[in-house]
């Protein structure tokens, strides 16, 4: 009987076979299927059509993800739930952006998707910072150029508060875990 190589693997000696194409396959590339032991050629390995987002649903994605990040954010910012009520808050937006961007593509998944809803919660917080301070602008509270200098203030203030990134880290997480 001669040696036989796997055909992947040319140094590793085998006596397995594919069982389509009788290509010779050691263990390590072998893919287990209902009618035997295939190479990986054979076996036909694709991803689920869930995870195979297609690059035209990007754009509706990231659209719906700011659209979202928008009505969500203005309702954050008026709402008067604040202290311990803010994590349910940051929870239920988290959870509802990553919900909304996943029938919007028709629940895929995916990297890509969970990259979206996460920047999309990260600008609803900001849309609920900054928001009151453009109601002040409106409202003739204050001007334009010191409008830019207290916004900035608010949001290098809220990003630095431990309180506000334990909200922005459990919104995120939970917006991407919805689109695992």
């Amino acid at each position: 009987m001669e040696e036989v190589y796997c055909a992947r693997h040319t140094n590793v000696k085998t006596g397995l076979r594919c069982s389509r194409c009788g290509t010779p396959i050691c263990p390590k590339c072998m893919v287990y299927t209902p009618v035997g032991a295939r190479c990986p050629a054979c076996a036909r390995l694709q991803r689920v059509p869930t995870y195979n987002v297609a690059l035209s649903q990007y754009p509706i994605a990231i659209l719906v993800g700011i659209g979202g990040a928008l009505v969500s954010g203005f309702l954050w910012a008026i709402l008067p739930l604040g202290g311990f009520l803010a994590f349910f808050v940051a929870l239920g937006i988290g959870y509802g952006l990553g919900e909304v961007i996943s029938l919007s593509v028709n629940r895929k998944r995916g990297l890509g998707l969970q990259i979206v809803a996460g920047f999309s919660f990260f600008a609803s917080y900001l849309v609920s910072r900054v928001f009151p301070l453009l109601l002040l602008l409106v409202s003739g509270g204050t001007s334009g150029s010191s409008l830019s200098a207290a916004i900035l203030g608010a949001v290098v203030s809220s990003l630095l508060n431990p309180f506000a990134l334990l909200l922005l880290v459990l919104g995120v997480a939970i917006a991407v875990t919805r689109l695992r």
